[in-house]
């Protein structure tokens, strides 16, 4: 099943690449030392966190469901929207600052989730343009709280060789027509190979599931 959106890897990556290769920039700077001196150890981190205002969406392209993180109750109140309401906040934990080979972890608990229903008219709309005007527009069709996990592997491809990206967000929603309770599990895999210096897709895949609790 291919799904056509990137939102949840390219809203994080952009924020992600400004500081983290700020980082790498202060660790390389400053004088060098003299030849006949002993160099001095890197002090830098090479672990580090940071907390960045997010919205990200997964979409499904079978199913023609969208489920969106980092919303506010009302969607119209969010920033992106034109409201005054920033996106919520998500914690994310990465490693390999100093090689700018980079890993990522990001994990949040009791996060707040929509789902909205597509159709095929709007089939490609939720690429690099991200989640908005869409959820702008049109209402959800379940709300609720859950878990979103991010995971990267050699994010922005420096490595020089296979950059995956893995996103999922769970939880139980309330369905807004029936007022039922549905369990969802959507899933994002990216995977491109940066090898020779080339972009090349190798996978991207979106999987949103509702299904009726107890059922």
């Amino acid at each position: 099943m291919h799904a056509m959106a990137r939102t949840p890897s390219l809203a994080l990556l952009a924020a992600l690449c400004g500081i983290l290769l700020a980082a790498c920039e202060r660790a390389s700077t400053g004088p060098a030392a003299p030849a006949a001196a002993r160099p001095a150890l890197d002090q830098s981190p090479n672990i580090d966190e940071i907390v960045l205002p997010s919205v990200f969406g997964i979409f499904d392209e079978e199913n023609q469901l969208l489920a969106v993180f980092g919303l506010p109750a009302d969607p119209l109140q969010w920033e992106g929207c034109g409201g005054t309401v920033p996106a919520e906040l998500f914690t994310v934990k990465f490693a390999g600052v100093k090689s700018g080979v980079l890993k990522v972890v990001g994990k949040d608990a009791d996060v707040g989730i929509q789902v909205f229903r597509t159709s095929g008219e709007r089939e490609g709309e939720f690429g690099l343009e991200g989640v908005a005007p869409f959820v702008c527009e049109t209402p959800a069709i379940a709300t609720g709280t859950g878990h979103a996990i991010f995971t990267g592997n050699d994010l922005g491809g420096n490595g020089g060789g296979t950059e995956v990206i893995n996103i999922s967000l769970t939880g139980t929603l309330t369905d807004l027509e029936t007022g039922g309770l549905l369990h969802l599990t959507a899933t994002n895999k990216f995977m491109a190979d940066h090898r020779n210096g080339e972009f090349r897709l190798v996978r991207l895949d979106g999987r949103v599931n509702l299904h009726p609790v107890g059922g």
